[in-house]
């Protein structure tokens, strides 16, 4: 810690064993060769009892400074965290600065005849390590870089010193290394008053963490003042006790290492509870982010559940719209079948055996187109209007020639690309030849006119110009009648399902014609199909 009587309490621990020496030393006088080594002190040398306690009290302080630092390294290398390397650092240190000590008072011969130019190089070592585990435990390189620019450029300074104290060292009894030596006091003495005011700006700054650390450098400050105190006063008993100053300043250092220690602790506690808050925050976290997971897991889940269900109605649905389809073209063909079949058997009747293979061989061309398009759902327009074209003809057949007809297609229409429903247009041809020109004794004429207006659109007009739909329903004709409840009504279920399945919208729109006057000329039928 600040240590500034640290140089002269090193000279002053000899006061109460050999009077006079450390005056000596400071003086600068030349002391005579120890006439021992550590091996001959411990080997023969007679102690008295409290010289013995004196000797077993610094070295236990000396080990407890050695092997702390050694549990502090361990520690460092285990936790990666320098801050206990430097812990490590500053007690080995202290043990340098108290095994100087030693070898000082009972003339070990550790460090040579000389003691005073190492115990100079191991004071500024104190203080370099001191700012250093000071900087690493506030981590002030982290949250206050302006005092640990400071620190650094004060730590700068005390390396110069220690490094112009070690070459005056390698000059052994030079006149150089005793003025060096003696000028340490006053240098040391500047950078102790640098710490400390650098250490009051710590304190100053409000700085977390600091009160363990402050009560210790306080504590050591405080006894290292009384030692100092008591060595320049030259006090020596306090009533039947003897008083030492490396005692008290002794006592300082465990002081503060006591609470550097705990300074530590607290340290090593706070970032646990640190780390338990942080893993709970993030096992907090995880688990929130599991449940928004399972939550939106679940909801995919359910709107996949629902899609699929969706997809598998539609799916169900289309499948009976397509039932319904083959149905109705399977109750389509049998109609157009017995119609056809009525037409036969009244050539049969008259005996008009012409007509009869000529209608034959229409009807089996027809049959063979009306059972080919009656598997498909769609069939090509020319295909159509093919499968229309004998229909009609057939019909003409059969009304002996009343029934004339016309298919006009627009010349922008490619009948073989365009593709429509199976027998859509046949049910309202047949309409027209049954219910408008049946009645007209001279017959009548069906025209259909395909045109494509726009490109997703194709139109379709059935023109007759027979007696109208409000003149067929007076006829009530029986095949009329019947031919109506089958073949209208058939057709319009189509439509209907045509427009759900595929999701169009094919449009049937009849007009009744009229002359000028009034009277009923025929009927039109518009017929709007998607493509």
């Amino acid at each position: 810690m600040l240590t500034p009587f640290t140089r002269l309490l090193s000279c002053s621990i000899t006061s109460s064993l050999q009077p006079g020496v450390w005056l000596v030393g400071l003086a600068g006088v030349n002391t005579p060769e120890p006439p021992w080594s550590l091996t001959t002190f411990m080997d023969g040398i007679r102690l008295e009892e409290g010289t013995l306690l004196y000797f077993g009290y610094l070295c236990m302080i000396i080990g407890l400074c050695l092997f702390m630092g050694l549990f502090g390294f361990t520690q460092s290398v285990y936790s990666r965290d320098l801050t206990y390397r430097h812990w490590a650092f500053y007690l080995w240190s202290n043990f340098m600065l108290f095994l100087t000590a030693l070898d000082f008072s009972f003339k070990l011969g550790l460090f040579g005849y000389d003691y005073r130019p190492w115990s100079s190089v191991v004071q500024f070592l104190v203080q370099f390590s001191y700012l250093l585990f000071i900087s690493s435990f506030l981590e002030l390189k982290l949250h206050y870089l302006t005092l640990y620019q400071s620190v650094r450029r004060l730590q700068w300074v005390i390396l110069a010193g220690a490094f112009v104290t070690s070459v005056a060292v390698s000059m052994r009894g030079s006149l150089l290394m005793r003025k060096v030596v003696d000028g340490c006091d006053v240098f040391m003495f500047f950078t102790d008053l640098l710490i400390l005011l650098l250490f009051v700006r710590i304190v100053k700054a409000g700085i977390p963490q600091t009160r363990l650390l402050i009560i210790g450098s306080l504590g050591a400050l405080l006894m290292a003042v009384l030692a100092a105190l008591v060595d320049q006063l030259n006090i020596r008993q306090v009533g039947l006790y003897p008083v030492d100053p490396l005692i008290i300043f002794s006592v300082g250092v465990l002081f503060e290492l006591t609470f550097f220690s705990l300074a530590l602790s607290q340290r090593t506690r706070l970032i646990q509870i640190e780390n338990q808050r942080l893993q709970r925050d993030y096992t907090r976290q995880l688990e929130q982010d599991l449940a928004v997971r399972v939550a939106t897991i679940h909801e995919q889940g359910r709107l996949i559940e629902e899609e699929q269900i969706q997809r598998l109605t539609n799916d169900f649905n289309q499948k009976i719209a397509e039932t319904e389809m083959a149905a109705l073209r399977s109750q389509m063909n049998p109609h157009f079948i017995f119609n056809c079949l009525n037409s036969i058997q009244f050539f049969t009747a008259r005996n008009d055996t012409a007509n009869a293979s000529d209608y034959l061989a229409k009807f089996s061309r027809l049959i063979r187109l009306v059972l080919e398009n009656s598997r498909s759902e769609h069939v090509t327009l020319a295909n159509e209007l093919e499968t229309l074209q004998l229909y009609i003809d057939m019909e003409a057949m059969r009304f002996q020639q009343k029934v004339n007809s016309q298919i006009i297609i627009d010349d922008n229409i490619d009948t073989e690309s365009i593709q429509i429903p199976p027998l859509l247009l046949q049910p309202f041809v047949e309409n027209a030849i049954w219910h408008g020109l049946m009645h007209k004794s001279e017959g009548g004429m069906v025209t259909v006119h395909v045109t494509q207006p726009l490109p997703s659109r194709l139109q379709v007009e059935i023109t007759d110009n027979g007696v109208g739909r409000a003149k067929a329903a007076e006829f009530k004709s029986k095949s009329a009648t019947k031919n109506k409840s089958m073949g209208m009504k058939v057709t319009a279920e189509r439509i209907a399902l045509i427009n759900q399945l595929y999701q169009t919208q094919t449009n049937v729109k009849i007009i009744d014609l009229t002359n000028a006057v009034g009277h009923p000329t025929g009927t039109k039928v518009f017929v709007d199909i998607p493509v």
